[in-house]
């Protein structure tokens, strides 16, 4: 899976390159030899398989962004797949679903192509989600299932909240975030 994510990470910086293959090598080093990405690919996780599927769902919006023919159905439903796979490995890829909206509303076409072409990717990524959105409503009474991972009265012991204008935020935070 980490090789699957450098190839597509090189991909993707020869789209945003314009074919430069120096500066994509040098990006795709960055990536491939970033000590945290070799540790966790190399792990049995989770992690590998939605940092893989990110890897290929950003690819695929960079080639939709950069299309200049006009975009297909299918790649439409392809990025559906692979960003419900996505989901589906870890609910942190959700974040790029509003991506999608953002690379398909800057396709030059018109405003009623750009509909189609997110309705059809939201519809496929809906479909591949369905399923487990169902068994977690179901089974934890939370679509999200978030409760069952963290339960707020479990780990009541562990939480410390805090209101933003606490003097917590003035300065401590800060420097554990540099940290």
């Amino acid at each position: 899976l980490g090789a699957v994510t450098v190839f597509f990470c090189y991909k993707t910086a020869l789209l945003a390159f314009r074919n430069d293959s120096l500066l994509a090598l040098v990006t795709t080093c960055l990536v491939a030899f970033l000590p945290q990405f070799t540790f966790i690919t190399t792990t049995v996780s989770n992690d590998s398989m939605a940092i893989a599927f990110g890897a290929l769902a950003l690819y695929l919006l960079a080639s939709l962004r950069c299309a200049h023919e006009s975009v297909r159905r299918r790649d439409c439903v392809v990025l559906g797949v692979v960003l419900g796979l996505g989901v589906l490995s870890k609910l942190t890829a959700l974040s790029l679903v509003p991506l999608a909206f953002l690379a398909v509303w800057q396709i030059d076409a018109s405003t009623r192509q750009k509909v189609r072409y997110l309705s059809w990717i939201g519809l496929v990524c809906c479909l591949v989600t369905a399923g487990w959105f169902a068994r977690n409503e179901l089974v934890y009474g939370d679509l999200l299932g978030r409760y069952f991972i963290i339960d707020p009265v479990t780990f009541a012991s562990e939480m410390d909240p805090k209101s933003l204008w606490s003097p917590y935020f003035g300065d401590p935070f800060w420097g554990r975030l540099g940290q």
